[in-house]
């Protein structure tokens, strides 16, 4: 199943990691909420939580290059909560539903400060992929996450809430 989908998981964004046990599409967009929970907490283990342990699990990023390992892109997300905060919200995302897969491209649109530098305005492409890689009851782990280069906004972009087609929802 295709949905287009503003999920607004921003700095409101719970932590699901229980709910993601779940095997059904609730569980992927559990998975999904949890992430943005621990990257607008800075919760490093919530991070841990929601990733895959799998070597092959694979993080595409404008920070810090491709990583394998789910470990890996946890150190990543370690070194980027060390180095300033960010906030983002994850909308306008088309959902590709599949019976044990799914994978989430959106946007993200948000700011990071380092302590030392004025505020950055971000909006950023980005896709997540989330499975159940284990046993029936061990729920959505990221496995992929792919995102495009960070950019400042210069130019007037839509918000999460300006999804067009929510009259489809």
């Amino acid at each position: 199943m295709i949905t287009l989908t503003d999920y607004g998981f921003g700095p409101n964004a719970r932590n699901q990691i229980a709910a993601a046990a779940d095997p059904s599409p609730a569980g992927a967009v559990a998975a999904l909420e949890t992430f943005y929970y621990a990257l607008n907490q800075r919760d490093i283990e919530a991070m841990a939580a929601v990733w895959s342990p799998d070597e092959l699990a694979q993080l595409n990023n404008p920070v810090g290059g491709i990583l394998r390992g789910g470990a890996e892109a946890v150190a990543l997300y370690r070194r980027i909560f060390d180095s300033g905060m960010r906030l983002v919200t994850f909308g306008d995302a088309v959902t590709y539903q599949q019976p044990t897969a799914a994978t989430f491209a959106g946007r993200e649109i948000g700011t990071y400060a380092a302590p030392d530098r004025p505020a950055t305005p971000l909006e950023i492409r980005t896709s997540r992929f989330f499975a159940t890689t284990g046993p029936p009851d061990a729920g959505y782990n990221s496995t992929t996450t792919a995102a495009s280069t960070t950019r400042t906004r210069s130019a007037p972009t839509r918000t999460p809430s300006q999804c067009p087609h929510s009259d489809r929802l």
